[in-house]
């Protein structure tokens, strides 16, 4: 069942005021009143009116100050202004302001009715006006979301394409965001921090398609220029991924997974906290992961030199808070290969 319009009657005259409060009252409106421009400002804020009986003449704040203090809480507020006298000029100010209408005293609730019709009809349109818009942003918002969950589905799968040429490096990025995943169960992360967190480690290596199989499938040492086109994946992988993801922290992670806690890693070379938090875990589950497969110039390391390993590169590679909780977890048997 709709409601009837519910009125703030704004002026300094207590006999006017009353005089429409209780006559439009008796009409059906639900009424409150306001003897002056803060008074009602202060009401508006707290409540939700339909439109607003606005004197134009007020001590303090008067009714253009007003006016102007309302349509800046609310721009669709439905403003009528009620003035002693009939100067076009001020009326035509104080429209382009966007007062909806005006009424000249003396006034009759009979008048006040007539304008309040208008009023309505307005406020129904705006109504409309807002639903059609919201309609339109979420279906724009559903295909978008479609369309960034269908690239991001790709992306994975590219991933997926360059571990299968790779017998070593098979179900990295998995084991990267298992690792991952439960570092941020310990730091009693939300499901959305979680959910950023899987994503990013499944296609931080993405930037890899950028790298010809000879040098990334190469059993030996790389030479310094082959390790220069092999740095330059974290940059290409970011590319990729900003037309199909929206959450910059995904692409951030892609992005700096090979900088180091002390600043020497690429490529930007960013240094402690300057590395987003999320993206040191996924450094530490990087390596870690690593550190569990066998690669084509080492067997898998033993779980004493994996230790050895991340301890001594506590504060240098890694950020050193982060990494106790991964070596706890390691220590547990919660992490294996």
């Amino acid at each position: 069942m709709k409601l009837p319009m519910k009125l703030l009657i704004v002026d300094d005259n207590k006999i006017l005021r009353e005089y429409l409060k209780i006559s439009l009252s008796k009409q059906g409106y639900r009424c409150k009143a306001a003897s002056d421009g803060g008074e009602a400002i202060e009401m508006y804020k707290g409540d939700q009116f339909d439109c607003v009986l606005l004197d134009f003449e007020m001590p303090g704040m008067d009714g253009v100050s007003t006016a102007k203090e309302l349509l800046t809480l609310n721009s669709d507020a439905s403003i009528v202004m009620i003035t002693g006298f009939k100067d076009m000029k001020i009326i035509r100010n104080t429209m382009r302001l966007g007062v909806f209408d005006y009424l000249v005293k003396p006034i009759e609730s009979q008048d006040v009715v007539r304008v309040l019709d208008k009023v309505e009809e307005r406020n129904e349109l705006l109504k409309l006006k807002r639903d059609y818009q919201n309609q339109l942003e979420m279906k724009v918002e559903k295909q978008r979301k479609s369309l960034e969950g269908t690239m991001f589905a790709t992306v994975k799968s590219l991933v997926k394409a360059l571990e299968a040429r790779d017998p070593y490096s098979s179900g990295h990025s998995k084991q990267v965001k298992e690792i991952a995943v439960k570092i941020s169960d310990e730091l009693n992360y939300s499901k959305e921090d979680k959910d950023v967190l899987a994503s990013a480690a499944l296609v931080h290596d993405v930037g890899k398609v950028g790298v010809p199989d000879s040098i990334l499938l190469k059993p030996g040492p790389l030479t310094d220029g082959e390790y220069s086109i092999v740095k330059r994946h974290p940059e290409i992988g970011a590319e990729i991924l900003k037309p199909s993801v929206r959450d910059e922290r995904i692409i951030d992670i892609v992005l700096h997974h090979h900088e180091r806690y002390d600043g020497r890693g690429f490529p930007d070379g960013l240094k402690g906290s300057e590395i987003p938090g999320f993206t040191r875990i996924i450094i530490i589950a990087d390596a870690l992961s690593a550190m569990l497969s066998e690669r084509p110039y080492r067997e898998q390391l033993k779980r004493y030199l994996i230790i050895k390993e991340l301890e001594e590169n506590a504060g240098t590679q890694f950020d050193p808070e982060f990494l106790k909780i991964a070596l706890k977890l390691f220590k547990e048997n919660k992490i294996t290969g």
